[in-house]
């Protein structure tokens, strides 16, 4: 199974919690992938973003609870959403995980079986 998470809102949200599930599902053999869009903090260069989220997650010591990440040149908002939803379908994503439930009802809608908004950072659009 391939799983999605998105980092910013979510994955650094809750790293104690979401870390040890992201390392238990890859341990069990399933892989994770990190679907994130730029923030106001982070370059605009899609490179430079790469390496800026990987230091980010290296900071939150869950920089082994995911085989692959994509970044997205694009900040939140429906452009955002239909990316992380098109790209997760394309991948063949099963579960996809993200704070924003307009990016989580994107996914469900374009035929990921399931999304989980975690409650306690859920943005609601």
């Amino acid at each position: 199974m391939l799983v999605a998470t998105d980092l910013n809102g979510t994955l650094d949200a809750a790293p104690g919690q979401l870390g040890p599930l992201l390392r238990a599902l890859r341990a069990a053999g399933h892989s994770v992938v990190v679907l994130s869009g730029v923030g106001h903090d982070t370059p605009d260069d899609p490179k430079e973003a790469f390496d800026v989220k990987v230091q980010q997650m290296i900071g939150l010591d869950v920089s082994d609870c995911w085989d692959s990440m994509v970044v997205f040149s694009i900040k939140d908002g429906p452009d955002l959403a239909a990316a992380k939803a098109t790209t997760a379908k394309t991948l063949g994503v099963a579960l996809f995980i993200d704070n924003n439930a307009d990016n989580a009802k994107a996914a469900v809608a374009i035929g990921i079986p399931m999304a989980l908004v975690p409650q306690e950072t859920r943005v609601k659009n």
